[in-house]
């Protein structure tokens, strides 16, 4: 049976048809894990500079003049927050968000396919495994689950019951013809009827007709995350960091992405509901920006960058750094922000503090590097 009459006996309009990127996915938990993890992954790089300025540091204004938000919030003496995080910002005042500025994953030579396969895959070297950090600690804990992609994300591989779900979006899927389908699934065999039964788990799950934005899918992945039984993780892309001209309009790409990653967190909390205490959200980007602005009043890519959290599994509202510096010998090759913190050692921390993986385990097993530090109890409350 062709596809298109496939839809047409079920109900399903073929004119509205689309096909795309589903930025998110879910994996399936049970009530023995009540807490969860979400990561947004930042594709492009993001400016921490940009993100949540040093002021303190006053090489900041010298290296940046025209990318200086005016309007920016004031963490305390040494740092602001961007404008574009508004949410967040309140967020840290209610002891509900963190930063871990001058954090990167040790990764220096500034590629985006490079640096994307290093802080999904977990290891220092780039296409050296086909798993990913999460997935490795998720089969740690047995944890079967979904990929609502068209491919299953780096990031999850490494458990193989981990099965991958396109999240179609066709006019007039929310009202299948479910007497057409029930009988279809039991005169079906092989390939047509495994495609059927993932449509009647789709029906099921809700994620039959999902709308494709992060923020939306922020929300989506919350509820799902909120049930006692429901996914323990979930992860949502937001592209468009690799900002080389405009940077510092608020109209430009890079503060836009800002505030789309701020309604992200916020969106998060509000799917997940009281499950929010029991959470962690977590970005990771491939890099940092240049320090100094380039010709174009943009940045170039770089090394160090800042890590946000959010979640009731915080320890407080605070931004935790060990700060090198702007000068430009403390700066990494006399150009970026030198990385001081490894975001490995916030990756132990988040899998200890929602999967009770110890940070032992987790550094040798997980990430092969037994020498990463231990930061957990200076982010999360024990």
């Amino acid at each position: 049976m062709l596809r298109r009459e496939l839809l047409k006996l079920l109900g399903i309009s073929t004119s509205a048809a689309s096909l795309g990127f589903a930025p998110t996915l879910a994996i399936a938990g049970t009530e023995n894990y009540p807490k969860r993890l979400g990561i947004i992954i930042l594709e492009g790089g993001m400016d921490g500079l940009a993100s949540v300025p040093p002021i303190g540091d006053k090489k900041l204004f010298d290296h940046r003049p025209d990318l200086i938000d005016q309007t920016m919030f004031e963490i305390n003496s040494d740092f602001g927050i961007s404008s574009s995080f508004e949410n967040f910002y309140s967020l840290m005042g209610a002891g509900e968000a963190s930063v871990v500025h001058a954090s990167a994953f040790p990764y220096i030579r500034r590629s985006h396919f490079e640096g994307q396969n290093v802080i999904q895959g977990g290891l220092e070297t780039p296409f050296s495994t086909d798993t990913g950090w999460l997935g490795r600690a998720l089969a740690e804990i047995g944890m079967p689950g979904r990929t609502l992609s068209l491919s299953q994300p780096l990031v999850t591989r490494g458990y193989s019951e981990i099965e991958t779900v396109y999240p179609a979006r066709i006019h007039g899927a929310k009202s299948i013809n479910q007497s057409a389908l029930e009988v279809l699934s039991k005169l079906s065999s092989g390939s047509l009827k495994d495609s059927l039964m993932k449509v009647e788990k789709s029906i099921s799950d809700g994620t039959i007709d999902l709308p494709r934005d992060p923020i939306s899918l922020a929300f989506t992945a919350g509820q799902a995350m909120a049930q006692k039984n429901g996914p323990i993780s979930s992860v949502i892309y937001v592209r468009g960091f690799d900002t080389h001209a405009q940077q510092g309009s608020s109209g430009g790409p890079h503060q836009a992405n800002l505030r789309k990653l701020d309604s992200i967190f916020k969106a998060y909390k509000e799917g997940l509901g009281d499950r929010w205490d029991q959470t962690v959200i977590m970005t990771i980007t491939e890099f940092g920006r240049t320090v100094k602005m380039n010709g174009s009043h943009g940045t170039d890519h770089g090394y160090g960058t800042a890590t946000l959290l959010a979640g009731g599994l915080l320890r407080e509202g605070t931004v935790l750094t060990e700060w090198p510096g702007l000068n430009n010998d403390k700066l990494f090759e006399r150009r970026d922000l030198m990385a001081t913190v490894d975001l490995r050692s916030i990756m132990c921390a988040a899998i200890e503090a929602t999967l009770d993986i110890p940070h032992e385990h987790s550094s040798k097993e997980i990430f092969q590097d037994s020498t990463i530090s231990n930061i957990g109890k200076y982010l999360f409350a024990s």
